[in-house]
């Protein structure tokens, strides 16, 4: 079964959850461009994300970004550490994020019915493939 995730819906959701608008862009079918603008007198902020390996249940992402962002994001997740959920692993030092979809308190009813087998980035959204299990 194929989901469709399109970065309008997306960028609504973000807004309207936590008052900034993403911009995202297709780069490549692994590959999206995140760019933010957090305030007036901030100037852009843009990350690249890697879909590096999708296997069962498992996301492994990595990032890139300038020096400057990589810092910011260091701090921020350090700070925040110990807010995020089990199951999602980053390592700054690395640029990686590791998503064990199975141990997510929100995902886990959802992987005893359905298993990712991948994600799909186009040109205006996310085609996420799921299977029955």
């Amino acid at each position: 079964m194929k989901a469709n995730l399109f970065f309008d819906e997306i960028s609504n959701f973000v807004e309207k959850h936590y008052m900034i608008r993403p911009q995202l862009n297709y780069i490549d079918d692994k590959t999206l461009e995140v760019v933010c603008k957090a305030g007036r007198f901030v100037p852009k902020v843009s990350v690249m994300i890697h879909i590096e390996a999708i296997r069962d249940n498992y996301i492994c992402l990595s990032y890139e970004c300038g020096i400057a962002i990589d810092l910011l994001l260091s701090k921020g997740i350090e700070h925040v550490k110990g807010k995020i959920p089990k199951g999602i692993d980053i390592d700054t030092d690395k640029r990686r994020v590791d998503l064990y979809l199975e141990q997510i308190d929100a995902l886990r009813k959802t992987t005893e019915y359905v298993t990712l087998d991948g994600i799909l980035i186009k040109e205006d959204g996310l085609e996420i493939t799921l299977g029955l299990i």
